[in-house]
């Protein structure tokens, strides 16, 4: 008896997602689309393909210019060089070009538990939205998803500073809708919240994408991508 519930509950899940998936076709990522060139700002190599992937897969898909901003190049360890290396790697598998995949070097922006100066932010994201015609910014929420100081650094300095752009922001979901994987869409779907993922066929490429960033794959980031959501989905909220 408790094998046929267990059944009725699974397939009622999946007959929703099934309809979610389906009706998603009409409006495939919300309001983002509207926009011709968007940049996502990240804070360490991986973050591209680690929380934003399915975004970023989405939209090129349907022809919208992306372009990558990382702040840092990831070098707590000294592995600065080889990160950035990875980042065009895990780009490119992406669909992202490489020539609009930038990274910066600055100290007072360094990889570590440190909240990030507010003014250097603002101008590395103001320059690069000038001088590439940016539209939309979408980088994390002020929970950061994973909690780390430098990407929630990201939305305290940008919240109110992009005059010309519209800011959308990741949401950071608790610990238990961040490792249902796929199932969290149905909660998303109920919440109202904007979602995002990849085409079918192309629902692969963020963990090919993570895949080029050897020099982070440790035990805990293959658990990672066989159980978050952020490898399937993302939902965001437009500041």
């Amino acid at each position: 008896m408790e094998t046929v519930s267990l059944l009725i509950i699974c397939g009622g899940l999946l007959a929703l997602l099934i309809v979610f998936l389906i009706s998603s076709k009409l409006q495939p990522a919300g309001s983002i689309t509207q926009h011709k060139s968007v940049v996502f700002v990240t804070a360490h190599p991986d973050d591209e393909c680690m929380f934003f992937g399915p975004t970023i897969v989405n939209l090129i898909h349907q022809n919208i210019e992306v372009h990558i901003l990382c702040l840092s190049t990831g070098n707590f360890y000294g592995e600065g060089k080889t990160r950035v290396k990875e980042l065009y790697a895990s780009c490119k598998a992406l669909g992202v070009d490489t020539n609009k995949c930038s990274t910066i070097d600055d100290t007072s922006l360094a990889d570590g538990e440190t909240i990030w100066s507010k003014t250097q932010i603002q101008y590395y994201v103001a320059e690069y939205i000038q001088s590439h015609d940016i539209s939309a910014v979408v980088t994390f929420d002020e929970g950061g998803v994973s909690g780390h100081p430098n990407h929630i650094s990201i939305p305290v300095a940008l919240s109110n500073s992009l005059p010309n752009s519209t800011l959308y922001k990741l949401t950071s979901v608790n610990i238990f809708r961040k490792y249902i994987s796929f199932l969290d869409i149905i909660i998303a779907l109920i919440l109202g919240e904007e979602v995002c993922w990849p085409p079918w066929q192309l629902m692969t490429a963020p963990f090919v994408a993570m895949a080029k960033h050897k020099s982070q794959l440790m035990w805990f980031r293959y658990l990672y991508m066989i159980f978050s959501r952020y490898m399937i989905f993302n939902t965001f909220q437009q500041s």
